[in-house]
């Protein structure tokens, strides 16, 4: 085994998400009241990034029951780090976001970084009628994790 593969490998044990810290999430909503519609949700992932950016494949949303979501959300009202994403399906509340993929040369540099998912006004989001505490989830690289918003 190259030292390459062995340095990948443990890595991939110490955690599963792919990196030798646990990720977290933050989320923020630009109006916190009950039955705002449409609502941007800022999503602030604190992940393994390459060269400071998320590297290709899926980002996978879950948003509370009590969320309205449209049955379609279009790929370029969802940004990666500023940059529209390159699909967006929707399953009910769950959205399944293509993270595009960073253009020109890339670094080899793996570390640890915050990278911003903004589900902006054109995604058409509602927060729930009914205040209170909700928990959205996002699952990357086999890691979820989960945060907590609070609609007033």
């Amino acid at each position: 085994m190259s030292r390459a593969a062995l340095v990948a490998a443990l890595a991939a044990v110490v955690h599963p998400g792919g990196g030798p810290f646990p990720p977290s999430l933050a989320v923020t909503l630009s109006n916190d009241r009950a039955g705002a519609r449409p609502v941007v949700v800022t999503l602030a992932l604190h992940t393994e990034l390459q060269c400071g950016h998320l590297f290709g494949g899926t980002v996978v949303v879950r948003l509370p029951a009590a969320e309205r979501v449209p049955t379609t959300v279009p790929a370029r009202s969802v940004l990666v780090a500023g940059v529209p994403s390159r699909g967006v399906s929707v399953d009910g509340r769950t959205l399944t976001v293509q993270v595009p993929r960073p253009m020109g040369v890339m670094c080899a540099v793996m570390g640890p970084g915050t990278a911003k998912i903004v589900l902006t006004r054109a995604a058409g989001l509602g927060n729930p009628i009914r205040a209170g505490s909700y928990r959205i989830s996002l699952t990357r690289a086999g890691a979820q994790v989960q945060a907590r918003f609070t609609v007033r």
